[in-house]
């Protein structure tokens, strides 16, 4: 079983301390990159095995993201600056019902089909308008949207909260068929106090790498 704990770390032995006290205090900062992704094996994968597309790439986004603690850096009200042992995919499910989104945070696990299963039942629910409650959702959560409905080559989404926040956030929209490739659009926003530009591309690689094994 993934602990859920946090470990805080003093900022003055930490190598990012310049960077971490210039964009967290100083001048507040977050970027957006995006990047297509070849997905063609998960799409393979997902016909192959019957699985759902959508909960198959929350688990492989999930298991990169918790595979580098760059991804897992956070600054807890009580503790300061640490980072968490794992943290769990919150995610966005549409309703057709309600016309209109459903939040569910289904909590990571290195087993696929442990995981798979329970995000299966929560996307359940939120087909059925019973989203999950944010305040119960745990504090060690990332966040991640599916737009199934068009492909896109840029996306930003801003809220005042993401300047205090160094946990990831993730945009993926529709795959685009090109050169015999499904190019999945994925959108990721970093603090610049916790990652850099390299951090978002070892974001995509691996991600990419990740998918690429389905079939391997």
């Amino acid at each position: 079983m993934l602990e859920n704990l946090f470990h805080p770390i003093s900022t003055q032995r930490w190598e990012r301390k310049d960077r971490f006290e210039e964009y967290y205090y100083k001048h507040r900062c977050t970027f957006d990159v995006t990047s297509d992704i070849d997905a063609t094996p998960l799409k393979i994968y997902c016909e192959r095995k019957g699985k759902n597309f959508y909960a198959t790439l929350l688990y492989l986004v999930s298991k990169v993201i918790n595979s580098d603690r760059t991804y897992r850096y956070d600054v807890s009200p009580y503790m300061g600056l640490g980072y968490w042992d794992v943290i769990h995919p919150e995610y966005t499910v549409y309703c057709d019902k309600l016309d209109m989104f459903m939040h569910a945070c289904t909590k990571y696990d290195h087993d696929f089909d442990l995981f798979y299963d329970a995000a299966l039942s929560d996307m359940e629910q939120c087909t059925q308008g019973n989203g999950a409650d944010k305040a119960s959702m745990p504090a060690n959560r990332f966040f991640i949207s599916y737009l199934p409905w068009r492909h896109f080559t840029g996306l930003n989404m801003n809220s005042e909260d993401d300047f205090k926040c160094l946990l990831p956030g993730l945009i993926i929209g529709k795959c685009r068929s090109e050169g015999g490739k499904e190019l999945l659009p994925v959108s990721a926003k970093l603090h610049r106090a916790s990652c850099d530009g390299k951090d978002a591309a070892d974001l995509f690689n691996m991600l990419e790498e990740e998918i690429a094994k389905l079939n391997g």
